[in-house]
């Protein structure tokens, strides 16, 4: 048999930090011929042996890969736009920690946004204690959330992904003059096949709208945003 490839995965720590966090969903394989009941293979181990002995963690080879890019910028003042649907929170997890220790250590911060979305509220709200401490805190200054598989009343303008959100009227606004006034940077983690490309989508459809640009400038106007390193992606397929 072959080596199976490694799984990677966004490390919640913040910087400094000397311990290694992360996130992951348990990811459940639908019934196919004689095999059924299947977990996935990594999520299916940790989360059969941290749920039935807490005090034993399951032994995993793991190496660090680096990413160069996706980490705050220098400049602390300036406002920042995340983006992390499922595990995809987990990066910025340590953006908010890293974050919280600055301001207690009185820094002068910007403003940071955080669009998180999930399947249930009940069961799939990642870290939703320590968002709403950030929000208390102040190491967070907005948190926009749903949930695709409950209600649609329960979201906020019926929202089912991130993006909804972000294309909510109000948020619009906002995202506009933050991004094209503000020198916003914006960070964005999780599925690369569909999400990824669906914020891009959203970014792009925002700028045009609320700034008039047309289909031209609008894609140049998303080009220079990557280029001066203020839209950042921390994607996996």
């Amino acid at each position: 048999m072959p080596r199976l490839l490694p799984r990677a995965y966004s490390v919640a720590s913040e910087s400094g930090s000397t311990e290694l966090s992360f996130a992951f969903n348990v990811i459940q394989l639908p019934d196919i011929g004689h095999l059924t009941n299947r977990q996935g293979l990594v999520t299916g181990m940790f989360d059969t042996q941290l749920d039935k002995e807490k005090s034993k963690y399951p032994q995993v080879h793991m190496y660090l890969r680096t990413q160069q890019h996706f980490r705050l910028p220098e400049d602390q003042t300036l406002p920042l736009i995340l983006i992390g649907p499922g595990a995809g929170i987990a990066p910025f997890i340590g953006f908010l920690r890293d974050r919280k220790r600055r301001k207690e250590a009185g820094e002068v911060l910007g403003k940071c946004l955080l669009f998180f979305g999930n399947r249930h509220r009940e069961r799939d709200y990642l870290y939703r204690d320590e968002l709403q401490n950030h929000l208390e805190s102040g190491s967070l200054t907005e948190l926009h959330v749903c949930f695709s598989r409950d209600s649609p009343e329960t979201n906020p303008g019926g929202a089912k992904y991130v993006t909804d959100l972000m294309r909510l009227d109000n948020n619009q606004t906002h995202l506009s003059e933050l991004i094209t006034n503000q020198s916003a940077h914006i960070y964005v983690c999780g599925d690369a096949n569909n999400m990824a490309k669906d914020v891009s989508q959203a970014v792009a459809h925002i700028l045009k709208t609320r700034n008039g640009y047309t289909d031209d400038e609008v894609i140049t106007a998303v080009k220079e945003l990557r280029v001066e390193k203020r839209y950042r992606e921390d994607v996996w397929t």
